[in-house]
C-alpha cells in the first residue's frame, strides 16, 4: 500500500501527465496566447459530373453526393503547442485535442479515442519552429498519399521550418521531395511520443480523409512532377491486371481463372504492385489505357495515368 501510493503521489507526476479531457475546432482557441490561423486556399463547392442512368448513379442521387463542401485550408501556429503519438495536436496545457487537425477515423468531433487514456509520459521540449503533418494511418500508403504529403506541400509554400514531425512513409518523402527538404530535421512520429513545441505549425488537411478532391490531387501531382520525366521506361503495357495475391486481405479466390481469360482475350499483363519501385508503379499507370485490380490502395496510382 505505502509502494502505490508513493508511486501515486511521487513517481507519478514527475514521470507522467493528465490526457486530454475535451476536444475543440481550431477556429475555437482564439483565447490561446500564441495563436493563430493563416489561410492558405479558400472554401470549395465541388459539383461531381454523372453519368445520365445507371444503378450506381441512382444510388449517388438518392444519398445527395453529387456537391460536397470542402472546407477552407489553413495553418495554424500554436506557442508551447503539443504533438501525441501519430499526429494528435494538443493545447499547450494537454488538456484539449484540437480535433479537426486530430484523425480519428469514425468519431465524432466530440469524440477521440485519446480522450479515454488516465495519463501520458510527460512531453520532450522542442524548440524552434516545429511543423507537423503526421496522421492517424499516415504509415499506409493511401493515407499518407491523401492526408500527408499534400500537407507537406502546403506548409513548404508558406514556411521553411526547423524540423518536420511526419511519416515518410519508408523514406520515400526524402526521396519524392529532397529538393525541398534541405535542411529540414525530420522526425518519424510513434504510437507513444509526445512533444512540446516552442512554435507549433500545423497545416490544416486538405479536403476529408477518405475522400480526395481535385485540390489534393493538384499537390500530389505538383509533389511528384519533377519525377515524371525521369521514369524507366520499360513498362509499356496499354492493358494491366493488378495482383493483391501477395497481400493479407481482399484477394480474388479464383484470380487464375479469372486472369487466363483477360490474358488470352484481351493480352492483359499481371502486375505486383509490390515488386516494384515507386517510379515503376507511377511508370505501369502511365502508360496503362485498361486498368482491373481489386479495391486497394495501389490504386491511388491512378493520379498518374493520362
Amino acid at each position: 500500500m505505502i509502494a502505490k501510493d508513493f508511486i501515486r503521489k511521487i513517481v507519478k507526476p514527475i514521470l507522467y501527465v493528465n490526457a486530454p479531457r475535451n476536444c475543440k475546432l481550431s477556429t475555437n482557441l482564439c483565447e490561446l496566447s500564441g495563436f493563430s490561423l493563416k489561410s492558405i486556399y479558400p472554401q470549395q463547392i465541388i459539383n461531381y459530373e454523372l453519368p445520365s442512368h445507371g444503378e450506381f448513379v441512382d444510388f449517388v442521387k438518392s444519398y445527395n453526393l453529387t456537391q460536397l463542401t470542402v472546407n477552407a485550408e489553413f495553418l495554424l501556429t500554436l506557442n508551447q503547442g503539443r504533438i501525441f503519438g501519430e499526429g494528435v495536436i494538443l493545447t499547450p496545457n494537454g488538456q484539449t485535442i484540437v480535433r479537426d487537425l486530430s484523425i480519428d477515423f469514425g468519431k465524432s468531433l466530440n469524440e477521440h479515442y485519446l480522450l479515454n487514456a488516465n495519463y501520458f509520459k510527460k512531453p520532450k521540449y522542442l524548440r524552434k519552429d516545429t511543423a507537423c503533418t503526421a496522421s492517424n494511418g499516415g504509415s499506409t500508403f493511401y493515407h499518407w498519399m491523401f492526408d500527408v504529403l499534400p500537407r507537406i506541400i502546403n506548409l513548404l509554400k508558406f514556411y521553411q521550418p526547423s524540423r518536420l514531425i511526419t511519416q515518410t512513409y519508408n523514406g520515400r518523402l526524402q526521396e519524392i521531395l529532397s529538393h525541398r527538404l534541405k535542411n529540414i530535421e525530420i522526425i518519424e512520429p510513434h504510437a507513444i511520443t509526445h512533444y512540446r513545441c516552442e512554435n507549433l505549425l500545423v497545416p490544416s488537411f486538405v479536403g476529408f480523409s477518405g475522400n480526395p478532391t481535385p485540390r489534393s490531387c493538384e499537390l500530389i501531382l505538383e509533389a511528384f512532377s519533377p519525377h515524371l520525366d525521369s521514369l524507366p521506361n520499360s513498362f509499356h503495357d496499354s492493358h494491366i491486371y493488378i495482383s493483391r495475391q501477395y497481400t493479407k486481405v481482399r484477394k480474388v479466390v479464383n484470380e487464375d481463372v479469372l486472369f487466363e481469360r483477360l490474358s488470352e482475350t484481351l493480352n492483359f499483363k499481371r502486375i505486383y504492385l509490390e515488386q516494384l519501385t515507386w517510379k515503376e508503379q507511377i511508370s505501369v499507370f502511365r502508360n496503362a489505357r485498361f486498368i482491373i485490380s481489386p479495391h486497394g490502395a495501389g490504386l491511388v496510382n491512378i493520379l498518374f495515368s493520362r
